[in-house]
Protein backbone atom coordinates (compact mmCIF):
# COMPACT_ATOMS: atom_id res chain seq x y z
CA UNK A 1 0.00 0.00 0.00
CA UNK A 2 1.14 3.83 -0.81
CA UNK A 3 -0.40 6.43 0.34
CA UNK A 4 -1.29 8.86 -2.83
CA UNK A 5 -3.48 11.66 -1.26
CA UNK A 6 -4.08 13.75 1.77
CA UNK A 7 -8.00 13.37 1.24
CA UNK A 8 -9.97 10.89 1.62
CA UNK A 9 -13.80 9.82 0.72
CA UNK A 10 -15.33 12.39 3.28
CA UNK A 11 -14.09 14.81 0.94
CA UNK A 12 -16.78 15.40 -1.72
CA UNK A 13 -14.30 15.85 -4.61
CA UNK A 14 -12.21 12.31 -3.64
CA UNK A 15 -16.35 11.00 -3.23
CA UNK A 16 -17.57 12.09 -6.66
CA UNK A 17 -14.04 10.78 -8.86
CA UNK A 18 -13.89 7.24 -6.99
CA UNK A 19 -16.61 5.67 -5.18
CA UNK A 20 -19.90 7.85 -6.56
CA UNK A 21 -17.92 7.08 -10.34
CA UNK A 22 -18.01 3.32 -9.52
CA UNK A 23 -21.46 3.34 -8.67
CA UNK A 24 -22.60 5.56 -11.18
CA UNK A 25 -21.16 3.36 -14.02
CA UNK A 26 -22.72 0.02 -12.58
CA UNK A 27 -26.56 0.30 -13.74
CA UNK A 28 -24.94 0.63 -17.70
CA UNK A 29 -23.24 -2.64 -18.22
CA UNK A 30 -20.62 -1.27 -19.72
CA UNK A 31 -17.94 -4.13 -19.05
CA UNK A 32 -14.76 -4.08 -16.80
CA UNK A 33 -12.43 -2.97 -19.35
CA UNK A 34 -14.25 0.23 -19.98
CA UNK A 35 -14.77 1.28 -16.63
CA UNK A 36 -11.90 0.42 -15.36
CA UNK A 37 -10.72 2.77 -18.19
CA UNK A 38 -13.08 5.70 -16.91
CA UNK A 39 -12.33 5.39 -13.41
CA UNK A 40 -8.60 5.49 -14.12
CA UNK A 41 -9.60 9.27 -15.95
CA UNK A 42 -11.34 10.10 -13.14
CA UNK A 43 -9.52 8.62 -10.03
CA UNK A 44 -5.58 9.26 -11.21
CA UNK A 45 -6.07 12.69 -13.39
CA UNK A 46 -9.38 14.63 -13.08
CA UNK A 47 -9.07 14.18 -9.16
CA UNK A 48 -5.84 14.83 -8.38
CA UNK A 49 -6.42 18.73 -10.55
CA UNK A 50 -10.18 19.20 -8.93
CA UNK A 51 -8.16 18.46 -5.41
CA UNK A 52 -5.85 21.48 -6.48
CA UNK A 53 -8.25 23.31 -7.64
CA UNK A 54 -9.96 22.77 -4.32
CA UNK A 55 -7.00 23.46 -2.22
CA UNK A 56 -6.37 26.92 -3.70
CA UNK A 57 -9.74 28.02 -3.56
CA UNK A 58 -9.81 27.25 0.08
CA UNK A 59 -6.52 29.12 0.88
CA UNK A 60 -7.77 31.93 -1.33
CA UNK A 61 -11.53 32.02 0.13
CA UNK A 62 -10.11 31.71 3.93
CA UNK A 63 -7.38 34.33 3.46
CA UNK A 64 -10.76 37.14 2.16
CA UNK A 65 -12.38 36.25 4.47
CA UNK A 66 -10.13 36.68 7.55
CA UNK A 67 -8.85 39.80 6.49
CA UNK A 68 -12.36 41.12 6.20
CA UNK A 69 -13.42 40.00 9.64
CA UNK A 70 -10.39 41.17 10.71
CA UNK A 71 -11.44 44.38 9.40
CA UNK A 72 -14.76 44.44 11.19
CA UNK A 73 -13.11 43.55 14.34
CA UNK A 74 -10.32 46.15 14.07
CA UNK A 75 -11.34 48.92 11.60
CA UNK A 76 -8.85 49.99 9.07
CA UNK A 77 -4.98 50.31 10.25
CA UNK A 78 -3.90 53.93 9.44
CA UNK A 79 -0.62 56.06 10.13
CA UNK A 80 0.89 59.60 9.78
CA UNK A 81 -3.21 60.21 11.22
CA UNK A 82 -4.76 58.91 9.17
CA UNK A 83 -2.74 60.11 5.59
CA UNK A 84 -1.63 56.71 4.77
CA UNK A 85 -4.09 53.43 5.14
CA UNK A 86 -3.33 49.91 5.63
CA UNK A 87 -4.72 47.12 2.89
CA UNK A 88 -5.60 44.16 3.89
CA UNK A 89 -4.06 41.93 1.58
CA UNK A 90 -4.25 37.78 0.20
CA UNK A 91 -0.87 36.50 0.24
CA UNK A 92 0.26 35.15 -3.62
CA UNK A 93 -2.84 35.58 -5.15
CA UNK A 94 -1.86 36.07 -8.63
CA UNK A 95 0.20 32.79 -8.16
CA UNK A 96 -3.02 30.88 -6.54
CA UNK A 97 -5.11 31.82 -9.06
CA UNK A 98 -3.02 30.97 -12.10
CA UNK A 99 -2.11 27.49 -10.30
CA UNK A 100 -6.32 27.46 -10.08
CA UNK A 101 -7.09 28.07 -13.48
CA UNK A 102 -4.03 25.51 -14.76
CA UNK A 103 -5.59 22.48 -12.84
CA UNK A 104 -9.33 23.80 -13.86
CA UNK A 105 -8.32 23.46 -18.01
CA UNK A 106 -6.52 20.47 -17.02
CA UNK A 107 -9.52 18.65 -15.24
CA UNK A 108 -11.81 19.89 -17.94
CA UNK A 109 -9.11 18.42 -20.52
CA UNK A 110 -8.92 14.82 -18.42
CA UNK A 111 -12.15 14.60 -18.05
CA UNK A 112 -12.52 14.59 -22.10
CA UNK A 113 -10.46 11.55 -22.27
CA UNK A 114 -13.74 9.48 -21.24
CA UNK A 115 -15.51 9.80 -24.39
CA UNK A 116 -12.71 7.63 -25.76
CA UNK A 117 -13.84 4.22 -23.67
CA UNK A 118 -17.26 5.52 -24.19
CA UNK A 119 -17.77 5.92 -27.32
CA UNK A 120 -14.23 5.20 -29.01
CA UNK A 121 -14.03 9.36 -29.37
CA UNK A 122 -11.25 10.48 -29.24
CA UNK A 123 -10.43 14.35 -27.28
CA UNK A 124 -7.06 15.36 -25.67
CA UNK A 125 -8.35 19.03 -25.23
CA UNK A 126 -10.72 20.94 -23.13
CA UNK A 127 -12.61 22.88 -26.18
CA UNK A 128 -15.85 21.71 -25.47
CA UNK A 129 -17.83 23.57 -28.35
CA UNK A 130 -16.24 20.89 -30.50
CA UNK A 131 -17.28 18.19 -28.30
CA UNK A 132 -21.08 19.75 -28.45
CA UNK A 133 -20.86 20.14 -32.03
CA UNK A 134 -19.82 16.14 -32.31
CA UNK A 135 -22.41 15.12 -30.20
CA UNK A 136 -24.75 16.91 -31.49
CA UNK A 137 -24.10 15.35 -34.72
CA UNK A 138 -23.75 11.95 -33.11
CA UNK A 139 -26.85 11.98 -31.07
CA UNK A 140 -29.12 15.09 -32.10
CA UNK A 141 -29.97 17.75 -31.08
CA UNK A 142 -32.33 17.03 -28.10
CA UNK A 143 -30.03 14.18 -27.15
CA UNK A 144 -29.28 14.54 -23.37
CA UNK A 145 -25.21 14.50 -23.65
CA UNK A 146 -25.64 17.51 -26.29
CA UNK A 147 -27.73 19.45 -24.16
CA UNK A 148 -25.58 18.63 -20.96
CA UNK A 149 -22.42 19.74 -22.88
CA UNK A 150 -24.26 22.64 -24.56
CA UNK A 151 -25.59 23.94 -21.00
CA UNK A 152 -22.20 24.61 -19.54
CA UNK A 153 -20.69 25.79 -22.46
CA UNK A 154 -20.67 29.76 -20.78
CA UNK A 155 -18.49 28.59 -17.64
CA UNK A 156 -16.49 26.16 -19.44
CA UNK A 157 -15.46 29.21 -22.20
CA UNK A 158 -14.76 31.71 -19.32
CA UNK A 159 -12.68 28.97 -17.23
CA UNK A 160 -10.44 27.99 -20.43
CA UNK A 161 -10.47 31.64 -21.68
CA UNK A 162 -9.25 32.61 -18.63
CA UNK A 163 -6.44 30.44 -18.30
CA UNK A 164 -5.27 30.38 -21.79
CA UNK A 165 -5.48 34.55 -21.04
CA UNK A 166 -2.49 33.64 -18.57
CA UNK A 167 -1.03 31.07 -20.70
CA UNK A 168 -0.87 33.87 -23.73
CA UNK A 169 -1.02 37.69 -22.08
CA UNK A 170 -2.72 40.02 -24.64
CA UNK A 171 -3.38 37.13 -27.49
CA UNK A 172 -6.72 35.53 -28.29
CA UNK A 173 -7.94 35.37 -24.98
CA UNK A 174 -7.17 38.92 -24.49
CA UNK A 175 -5.48 39.55 -20.79
CA UNK A 176 -6.06 38.32 -17.47
CA UNK A 177 -6.72 40.80 -14.55
CA UNK A 178 -6.11 39.81 -11.01
CA UNK A 179 -6.95 42.47 -8.31
CA UNK A 180 -5.91 41.93 -4.30
CA UNK A 181 -7.85 44.26 -1.59
CA UNK A 182 -8.52 47.84 -3.53
CA UNK A 183 -8.83 50.84 -2.45
CA UNK A 184 -12.09 52.51 -4.43
CA UNK A 185 -12.90 56.22 -3.68
CA UNK A 186 -15.79 57.76 -4.98
CA UNK A 187 -16.05 61.08 -3.88
CA UNK A 188 -15.69 61.46 0.22
CA UNK A 189 -17.07 57.90 -0.02
CA UNK A 190 -14.01 55.24 0.53
CA UNK A 191 -14.75 51.54 -0.27
CA UNK A 192 -12.40 48.45 0.05
CA UNK A 193 -13.04 46.23 -3.12
CA UNK A 194 -12.20 42.38 -1.93
CA UNK A 195 -9.89 40.57 -4.49
CA UNK A 196 -11.58 40.11 -8.03
CA UNK A 197 -10.50 38.59 -11.49
CA UNK A 198 -11.72 39.32 -15.13
CA UNK A 199 -10.56 39.55 -18.86
CA UNK A 200 -10.60 42.31 -20.35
Amino acid sequence: MKKVSDYGTSNPVVARTSLQAKDLMQPFGLGKEKEDAIFEIYFNEVQTRLIRCMEMSNKICDEIKNNIDEMKKNGLQTQSQGQVLHLPHVTQLTENVEVFLYNSKSALRDIAKIFMPLFGKKFDHSRYNEISDWAKVKFGEDSNLHRLIAANQSWIKDVVGRRNAVEHPSGHSGQLHIYNFELEENGLNKNIVPPLWHRN
